[in-house]
């Protein structure tokens, strides 16, 4: 609507300059001007800390059965994992190495697909070294000492 439909009284301009309001300005209102109910820095907004379990994890409408491929990875859905990653994902092939040898894998010990297909999960295609020194070495000369290996699916 054009700015001349509405009647402004001498109570609404003055209660207008007493909130900072400029007539030449584009905008309406003196530079560095904050409205009282603007967000200030350090004020904590409502929302934090709160959570929508009637719409997180199966509840939402964009759920796929916890299941995510990401770079080739199978991700899987596990909030209460104690090294799942920031979206409470882990990968697929941890999961199923963590089942067969009984116990959680540290973030350094490194899994070895090996035919190099990253989401072929069976236990007899996967390898778990005690390091990344160790998988690298294993994969370049395939020379490594068998005290470096913690899981080995050939075996299966």
């Amino acid at each position: 609507m054009s700015s001349g439909v509405y009647k402004r009284t001498k109570e609404h301009l003055e209660q207008m300059k007493r909130n900072g309001y400029q007539k030449g300005n584009k905008f309406g209102f003196k530079k560095g001007y904050i409205p009282k109910n603007a967000f200030k820095k350090g004020s904590i907004p409502w929302s934090k800390g709160k959570k929508c379990p009637q719409l997180s994890g199966e509840n939402n409408s964009q759920w796929k059965g916890g299941k995510h491929i990401n770079n080739g990875y199978v991700l899987i859905f596990k909030p209460r994992h104690p090294f799942c990653d920031h979206r409470r994902y882990v990968r697929e092939h941890r999961l199923i190495i963590e089942k067969q040898i009984g116990r959680f894998l540290f973030p350094e010990e490194e899994c070895h697909h090996i035919n190099k297909i990253k989401g072929d999960n069976r236990p007899q295609n996967l390898m778990v070294f005690v390091n990344k020194s160790a998988h690298l070495r294993f994969e370049g000369k395939g020379k490594i000492k068998s005290k470096e290996i913690i899981f080995d699916g050939r075996k299966l």
